[in-house]
């Protein structure tokens, strides 16, 4: 038997490392919070669209609808692109220098980009509600509203095959059964609205088309078409611009710098470098002749009055009344 003198040194050895052990292993649990960081969500009260690794999503009322966990370093609302400017079309373009992003449409879908290069213009649909991405991996390589939005909540789209169609969010399909090689819309003139999406020109291989939103073809052109109105397309061809019936009936014979409507009229520049306005009903010019130098900015305006003002960089030059 252990004699009780024992017992009693056991007991006092035990109780001497337990006083020792305790303090030191809560002190190593300190050590160790100390050194593991703390996740703690942060909170974004500047309403930033980028923050902490993520995309910020908010309604017109500035309310959250969701976020976008950025898988790479350049990581953004997408913007508003297009290659108009390689082909003849007149289509509108937004003269300001401010970025503008694609909008949020109906509360739920976005375009965004997310790519490991800075050039990177990779673009996806994502549905902030369901919080994913539509078009993983087949994303497309532009999105088209022209910066003002297309009514309908319509969005031309290029794809990586280089082809074009047009995306409605509204019915969350594309519009035409088919791709084209390019998709576009002519100006309408009224600045800073939705541009008038009723009809589309398009590149078709070697043809032109204007298309409506079945897909019917109102005319078809050899020719780049520039623009058009309720009678007349405008098309060029190496800078040699015509006028055409929309059945491709030639309305001016002879080749022009430039051509462009205003209102039911037509402005005329020559390859003699003289402007004026063109009366389609009685098939000539009710305007003067403005001789105009290579880099001058000409441009016309129908008033409420229903006259046309020339203007040659910036300066009017001729009132001309209509009928």
């Amino acid at each position: 038997m252990i004699s009780p003198k024992l017992q009693k040194a056991s007991l006092f050895t035990i109780l001497g490392l337990l006083l020792l052990f305790v303090p030191l292993s809560f002190y190593g649990m300190y050590l160790k919070f100390l050194q593991k960081p703390i996740n703690i969500p942060k909170e974004n009260v500047n309403k930033e669209l980028y923050f902490d690794g993520k995309l910020w999503f908010y309604n017109d009322l500035g309310e959250i609808l969701g976020t976008y966990t950025c898988e790479n370093p350049y990581c953004s609302y997408a913007i508003s692109t297009n290659h108009d400017e390689d082909y003849s079309i007149l289509s509108y373009k937004n003269e300001s220098e401010d970025l503008v992003f694609l909008p949020i449409v109906n509360n739920q879908y976005v375009f965004i980009t997310d790519s490991a290069d800075f050039d990177g213009t990779d673009v996806y649909l994502y549905d902030i509600q369901n919080e994913m991405i539509y078009n993983k991996e087949n994303p497309y390589l532009l999105v088209n509203n022209y910066t003002v939005g297309l009514q309908e909540n319509l969005f031309i789209v290029e794809t990586k095959e280089n082809q074009y169609n047009v995306l409605s969010l509204d019915n969350f399909g594309f519009l035409f059964e088919k791709d084209y090689d390019f998709i576009g819309v002519i100006d309408d003139g009224l600045d800073g609205q939705a541009k008038n999406a009723d009809y589309f020109v398009v590149k078709d291989q070697d043809e032109w088309k204007i298309i409506d939103q079945k897909e019917a073809v109102l005319s078809t052109q050899k020719e780049s078409i520039v623009t058009y109105n309720g009678e007349y397309v405008i098309t060029n061809s190496n800078k040699n611009y015509h006028v055409v019936r929309y059945d491709g009936e030639s309305v001016l014979d002879g080749d022009y710098s430039s051509l462009s409507f205003v209102g039911k009229y037509l402005c005329v520049t020559t390859k003699q470098n003289e402007f004026y306005i063109y009366d389609f009903v009685l098939q000539s010019p009710i305007s003067e002749y403005h001789d105009i130098k290579r880099n001058d900015v000409v441009k016309s305006v129908l008033t409420d009055s229903n006259e046309i003002q020339i203007y040659v960089n910036e300066e009017l030059v001729e009132t001309v009344p209509t009928t």
